[in-house]
């Protein structure tokens, strides 16, 4: 219950200071970036159903031809860290620990100037030694990508194998932790809904609360190609759904784990799951206190291939880490023009396949922003 309390103070915490630094734009003061997305690479050991990889016109893609060398990953972190961001996500379009030298080194830095670290990951490339260091650096949290309760389920969608890989390294991670006689790093599923699995959503809570996990992140998918097309879950199917979503909930209520079940059963998120804009109309204004999004007021996302965005959905080419500076890029001319066009309410191609996450936390900024002066 303890460790359920501190989680909960912990994301008050960050959001607080999240806001503050959203309220200074709002004011006409300019403030650094909270959170930086570090992608990378593309490349990936698996080749999941719902992914973007399985588009077509990206079988061909060979990813190692146009990412980042490791010098200039390390160079933009260590600018991160002096320009004051405060949180560090190690992400991408594909499996970070592809690049597990560079990423492992990525991690320790991060922890060496105090600063908070996620990495999300399929789970399947821990080593017993990788697991040790990562506890014994004090790594904040780490975000399994799972998508099924068991073996068959979980296997379709991600591939053989993935799910007794995954389950055995939560298990190290947990023996581990408990050896050291710490409570870091945090656990997480991130799972996306499926019409393969979305019966069995309350399964995961279980097995959540079997394997110590601490947060269940539920997620739509966005439909990239063919197959995506075929795995979405179906409209007949949203009530059964939305019932499941309300089941895991009250299992999550029960064995005090953090989840975002509720939330999604207050939109038709999974509906709209390439619709989002229709959303955000809805949802948002048109002054500072009411936008529909707040990403480049807080948000930056470098690319595998050195390309800066305010969140991980747009593909622009536009600005690369490569030829400037965080800082120069951050309060630059590019991002300046896409805090504009989101303040004269235009909406960009990419936000129509906005992640359910992303709008449920700007839903929350908006409402918080209404109470601070």
């Amino acid at each position: 219950m303890k460790l359920f309390e501190n989680l909960e103070m912990c994301l008050v915490s960050k959001m607080e200071e999240k806001l503050e630094r959203i309220k200074a734009w709002r004011d006409g003061k300019k403030m650094p970036p909270f959170t930086l997305d570090i992608n990378p690479t593309d490349r990936c050991n698996l080749l999941c159903l719902s992914c973007w990889r399985m588009n077509e016109k990206f079988r061909n893609l060979d990813p190692s031809v146009y990412e980042l060398k490791d010098e200039v990953i390390k160079r933009y972190v260590k600018e991160g860290i002096k320009l004051g961001i405060k949180e560090f996500e190690i992400t991408g379009g594909g499996e970070p620990l592809m690049r597990k030298e560079l990423v492992l080194e990525l991690m320790k830095m991060i922890k060496e100037e105090g600063k908070w670290g996620n990495i999300t990951t399929n789970g399947t490339l821990f080593e017993e030694e990788d697991i040790t260091q990562i506890i014994e650096m004090g790594w904040d949290r780490i975000t399994f990508s799972l998508d099924g309760p068991n073996a068959e389920i979980n296997d379709y969608l991600r591939g053989k194998g993935c799910f007794e890989a995954v389950v055995e390294n939560i298990r190290r991670f947990q023996h581990e932790k408990e050896r050291m006689k710490t409570d870091k790093p945090i656990l997480k599923f991130n799972v996306v809904i499926s019409r393969i699995n979305f019966r069995h959503l309350p399964e995961m809570i279980r097995l959540a609360k079997k394997l110590g996990i601490e947060i269940v992140h539920f997620d739509k998918m966005t439909v990239h190609s063919s197959i995506g097309e075929k795995i979405k879950v179906r409209k007949e199917e949203m009530g059964e759904l939305k019932r499941k979503l309300i089941e895991a909930q009250k299992l999550a209520d029960g064995y005090n784990i953090l989840t975002n079940a509720r939330e999604l059963t207050s939109e038709p998120f999974v509906d709209k799951s390439n619709e989002m804009v229709e959303l955000m109309r809805k949802d948002s204004g048109k002054d500072f206190n009411n936008l529909y999004c707040y990403e480049p007021w807080w948000h930056i996302v470098v690319k595998p291939d050195g390309s800066v965005q305010p969140c991980c959905l747009f593909d622009s080419k536009e600005e690369n880490i490569k030829q400037k500076s965080l800082k120069q890029i951050w309060f630059g001319d590019y991002f300046e023009r896409i805090r504009k066009s989101i303040m004269e309410r235009e909406f960009f191609e990419f936000c129509k396949i906005c992640n359910a996450g992303q709008f449920l936390e700007n839903r929350r900024i908006r409402e918080a922003l209404k109470w601070k002066k």
